[in-house]
């Protein structure tokens, strides 16, 4: 039975323990987090923040979607025309190294249009099969269509992005 990623919806701030029971369960779940960098009594501090309040991405068949929907505190998996929406590895993927890499990152809802692909905006102009990676100012993005949102963040004048531009050029090379 073929696996892929689905999103499914929870109950306001149950993300973490869904996550848990899932896992214990041994289904493959995400639950992203990123850094937010708040600002106590002037002191800098980074805190871990859900990227996504509500939502967390299973990788299972659609026969355990019974079963994660009994859990308590999941809400639905979330549709998209009709149909389950289907999230790519590579989407997964991008969503992992974009948290990993850039912290205080936006989240903005997206007019999806029928048959958009994901892209990364950040780097010089590069072009991939599925991708497109090129430099915006100082600002990194990533459009994730299926789920309707991009996600952006500064870039650090310090941090090299190649790690995250080899690995999205190694995606489309297979």
């Amino acid at each position: 039975m073929q696996k892929n990623w689905y999103l499914i919806y929870t109950k306001n701030n149950w993300e973490k323990k869904v996550a848990s029971k899932l896992s214990k369960r041994k289904i493959e779940n995400y639950y992203p987090l990123h850094s937010v960098t708040t600002n106590k009594n002037g002191k800098a501090k980074l805190q871990k923040v859900p990227l996504f309040p509500n939502y967390l991405f299973v990788k299972t068949s659609e026969n355990d979607k019974d079963f994660i929907l009994s859990l308590n505190k999941v809400i639905n998996f979330v549709y998209w025309k009709q149909r389950l929406a289907v999230v790519s590895e590579n989407d997964i993927f991008l969503i992992k190294e974009f948290t990993q890499n850039f912290c205080d990152i936006k989240v903005q809802k997206i007019q999806v249009n029928e048959g958009s692909l994901s892209h990364v905006i950040d780097g010089a102009t590069h072009s991939f099969y599925e991708n497109i990676l090129k430099i915006k100012n100082t600002v990194a993005k990533v459009s994730i269509p299926v789920i309707g949102l991009t996600l952006s963040a500064e870039i650090d004048a310090q941090k090299s992005l190649q790690p995250l531009l080899s690995r999205e050029a190694s995606l489309h090379l297979q």
